[in-house]
């Protein structure tokens, strides 16, 4: 049965079934080749009066034929090595003024949305993606989005002293934010990157990621804010954003899909933006291979390991902890 040791006299070494076919223990075929997605968490939304929209986490993937936030083309998969743990972190959303915060697979680390810019705070910050910059009323300042370092830059606001500024989108894994206009509309999100790391249909089952026709999109954008005039609110991203609004609060972009906070508009200094969206790490593995983990790393709807065809893949949602393979 699989996970069988002998030791081959004949041979002269260690040999284990891995489900399929006997192997010598060292071979190549006996190591692990890990896939991997990490997304980060997403920025918060900015505060009214003309708040930007929260940058989506950073988004990492050695998948062949994917791209990496930013339009990077797939990175190295992961060799590991039978036993040795690894450490798996994934990174809670933004709320209030703050950044989302890393998602972590062994040495590779998605960096959090940055937040939106908002009341005494308007420029977008820096982050995985960069978030959307807020408009100011009381003066004809244009502030600018934060930049994103593992996906796209905030959008810009565009402000006027004494009228209804447009905030700017936060930034996406796959586009930059939209910068606002004034009086006309505030910036969209910019779109999440796709994904074939799993199925349109299991992302569904499991809540994870946006399903768009058969694709699935992680870190989008959240849309900026107008002053109260939700029509002229921009929307979020694809992938995991939230629109902007006037005098409603936005609401939080969607768990495990790294999308930014939408922006807040409406009267009031203490009126929050949208939470960002929590990040995800999925792991796809052979079938030959078995994972471990510690039990403060949730899995999606608690299933473990998903066996698809002749390969494995496992889908994180929350916690930190360490991973090994046998």
């Amino acid at each position: 049965v699989e996970g069988d040791t002998v030791y081959s006299s004949d041979l002269g070494n260690l040999r284990l079934y891995n489900g399929t076919e006997w192997v010598n223990v060292g071979d190549s075929t006996f190591t692990p080749v890990i896939d991997y997605l990490v997304v980060g968490g997403g920025g918060a939304g900015g505060r009214s009066y003309y708040g930007g929209g929260g940058g989506a986490g950073g988004l990492l993937t050695s998948k062949s034929g994917d791209y990496q936030g930013g339009g990077t083309g797939p990175a190295t998969s992961l060799t590991a090595t039978i036993g040795q743990n690894y450490t798996v972190t994934v990174g809670g959303g933004g709320s209030v003024t703050s950044n989302g915060s890393p998602s972590v697979f062994g040495g590779f680390t998605a960096a959090g949305g940055g937040r939106a810019g908002g009341m005494n705070y308007f420029a977008g910050a820096n982050g995985g993606c960069g978030g959307g910059a807020a408009a100011d009323s009381s003066s004809n300042t244009n502030y600018n989005g934060g930049t994103g370092s593992q996906g796209y830059d905030g959008g810009n606001s565009d402000s006027r002293a004494g009228g209804s500024g447009g905030a700017g989108g936060g930034g996406g894994a796959g586009a930059a934010g939209q910068t606002g206009v004034e009086l006309t509309y505030a910036g969209d999100g910019g779109v999440g990157q796709t994904t074939t790391m799993i199925a349109a249909g299991n992302a569904t089952s499991y809540s994870v990621g946006e399903v768009s026709g058969s694709s699935v999109y992680f870190a989008g954008g959240g849309g900026g804010a107008q002053y109260n005039n939700d029509s002229q609110c921009g929307d979020g991203g694809l992938g995991g954003g939230t629109a902007g609004k006037g005098n409603a609060t936005p609401v939080a972009a969607a768990s495990n899909t790294g999308g930014g906070g939408g922006g807040r508009g409406g009267t009031g200094t203490n009126q929050n933006g949208g939470t960002g969206g929590s990040g995800i790490v999925i792991l796809r593995y052979g079938s030959g291979f078995s994972i471990t983990y510690d039990a403060a790393l949730s899995t999606a709807g608690n299933s473990g390991e998903i066996t698809d065809g002749n390969e494995k893949y496992i889908i994180f949602t929350g916690g930190t902890g360490n991973v090994s393979w046998s």
